[in-house]
């Protein structure tokens, strides 16, 4: 039956625009969940668009969540950003080298200390400016 993968999809609050703050980052509720329902339901990534919550959430290679946030980051860093939790000091380092200048704390690409094994929402203040294999980081980067 054609549709019926959007039958438990939410629909955000129906403005036409993403608005999800930093603190909501990785919470799977509100537009934060949507987002990734209708992501799944559309084909684009796997899983369950039924699924609500924190399940909504796409993980990543290192056992993160992936997360979208529109609010302003630190150096004013506006626009949709996906963030990737519990990211590497050595994979952060690699990938802001690659697509961005660097520096976790200037550029398309922010970053934002994390804890071990939590999945660390970005600050829109407190930015990594040099990045320590020894740290985790979350890691936005505007699309």
């Amino acid at each position: 039956m054609p549709g019926a993968s959007w039958a438990a999809v939410g629909a955000g609050d129906a403005d036409g625009r993403l608005e999800v703050t930093t603190n909501r980052t990785f919470a799977g509720n509100t537009e934060s969940g949507a987002f990734w329902q209708q992501l799944k339901a559309a084909g684009f990534i796997s899983g369950n668009p039924a699924d609500a919550g924190l399940l909504t959430m796409p993980t990543n290679a290192w056992s993160g969540f992936m997360g979208v946030t529109t609010a302003a980051m630190g150096g004013n860093l506006t626009g949709t950003k996906v963030c990737l939790s519990q990211v590497p000091g050595s994979a952060a380092i690699s990938i802001d080298n690659e697509l961005d200048d660097g520096l976790g704390a200037t550029g398309r690409l922010r970053a934002t200390i994390g804890t071990s094994g939590v999945n660390t929402n970005p600050s829109n203040a407190v930015l990594a400016a040099l990045y320590s294999e020894d740290n985790v980081y979350t890691i936005c980067y505007r699309i």
